[in-house]
């Protein structure tokens, strides 16, 4: 049988986890939302494409409107199947390191050319850093607070 230090210690393992797995969800959410609704990178540059003006080219820009797509801003969602697909897909055994990427091979191939053409977009930015950083903390101590409540000395 664990002794309860052994416990509370494992306990905490579990909540470091699953903050961290909580913060890259966050991280995610943040790109997502950062791509879609602004069409910039982690810097703030807003993506620019080949067309006259910067956007898109004149050709796709008119499939875009045709079904219906946002064309004053590139945020790489037309069928929205390459941003749904960026999520978690591993963590160190300690959790203290979690990779995002993209589990389906068709999409990260399609992030390749994406990376290729408008550069890095997958970065967070230093505000999207520290909204994850804060994130984690707090769940981490909230959990040390509760393991802390748990174990006593006599």
């Amino acid at each position: 049988m664990a002794r309860p230090l052994e416990l509370s210690f494992k306990k905490a393992l579990q909540g470091v986890k699953r903050g961290m797995r909580n913060g890259s969800l966050k991280a995610v959410a943040s790109i997502k939302t950062r791509i879609q609704e602004t069409g910039t990178d982690a810097n703030g540059k807003k993506f620019t494409g080949s067309g006259p003006d910067g956007g898109y080219s004149p050709q796709y820009k008119e499939e875009r409107q045709k079904a219906r797509r946002r064309v004053d801003i590139i945020n790489l969602s037309f069928s929205g199947r390459m941003l749904n697909n960026l999520k978690p897909i591993k963590q160190s055994p300690d959790g203290g390191q979690v990779i995002i990427g993209f589990s389906s091979a068709e999409e990260k191939k399609k992030a390749s050319n994406v990376t290729e053409v408008i550069g890095p977009f997958l970065d967070l930015s230093e505000k999207e850093q520290e909204a994850v950083r804060k994130s984690v903390s707090k769940q981490v101590i909230a959990l040390a607070d509760s393991v802390n409540k748990t174990f006593t000395i006599k």
